[in-house]
């Protein structure tokens, strides 16, 4: 009995898109530095016989609480009105960390030898690639820089679905002069990356929100393709399944030629739905 085997090579579909950063405005707590001792100027009013001691008004009065020496007295004798805005300074973010180049070069192969007859689908868990930044510049630059690239024409995606086929097959006689294939495996492992924002206390709270909606719905959009692969990969082990008899000099060329056009729809697929989506535009995945 002869077999067949064979590697798909990885297959990329993503999504880019930048976005907008905006600074937070964070409260600096001001110290208000009190005088010490009391201020001697003071307006005496008329003595009261029904006290012990004379009423006493005292102007610029500041209540003492605590400190060194090195403290002083509010400079104005007039306080804010109740209601007044109060205003914040926008402190100075820190150096901006420096990303670093992803790795991530796509799921491996399943190994077949070790698997049983028929269809193994693998999904890995979500590749996230770390990325920091305080404005859209910053932002763009490290996904530029750091996002993983999984194409030879080093396209850049900051969001990635690719898949690796793997399958093997026996194949021998039926005893009626022809060929028919057996212990048919068929290995589909599917792996997705996504960006992930390093949170800051610089990032403003509404842009953060629409980030967290975007990568959502990006995420939304890549379990599309793996949906696809998930169904073509059924497709494919069902029509090795139910492959008919072929001449015994031909059946191996037939049924991998057969895997290969397959390939090319899962492709095809892929990409017709990208344009569909506008590689996920009409699914949410816009961060304006």
């Amino acid at each position: 009995m002869d077999g067949s085997s064979g590697v798909n090579t990885t297959a990329i579909y993503g999504y880019a898109r930048q976005y907008r950063v905006r600074p937070n405005l964070i409260r600096l707590i001001v110290g208000v530095l009190l005088a010490v001792g009391l201020l001697h100027s003071a307006v005496v009013r008329p003595y009261n016989s029904s006290s012990s001691f004379p009423s006493v008004a005292f102007s610029n009065r500041h209540a003492v609480t605590g400190g060194t020496s090195s403290q002083k007295p509010a400079t104005t004798n007039s306080a804010a009105p109740a209601g007044a805005p109060v205003t914040k300074t926008a402190a100075t973010p820190p150096q901006l960390i420096n990303c670093q180049p992803d790795s991530y070069s796509g799921p491996a192969a399943i190994n077949l030898a070790t698997s049983s007859s028929g269809l193994t689908q693998v999904v890995d868990p979500i590749h996230y690639y770390q990325i920091y930044g305080y404005t859209v510049t910053q932002a763009r630059q490290q996904i530029s820089q750091c996002a993983p690239r999984l194409s030879s024409n080093g396209e850049d995606f900051t969001g990635y679905t690719s898949y690796r086929l793997s399958w093997s097959y026996d194949y021998g006689s039926n005893g009626a002069g022809q060929c028919v294939l057996s212990n048919v495996k068929l290995g589909m492992r599917i792996g997705e990356v996504l960006p992930a924002l390093q949170p800051s206390n610089y990032a403003d709270t509404t842009f953060t929100a629409k980030w967290s909606n975007f990568v959502a719905a990006l995420n939304t959009h890549e379990q599309g393709h793996v949906a696809l692969d998930e169904q073509y990969a059924a497709k494919i082990m069902g029509e090795l399944q139910n492959f008919q008899p072929a001449d015994c000099a031909g059946i191996d060329q037939t049924a991998t030629n057969l895997i290969r056009s397959e390939v090319v729809a899962l492709d095809h697929a892929n990409d017709t739905y990208d344009t569909q989506t506008s590689h996920g535009a009409t699914q949410g995945a816009v961060l304006p």
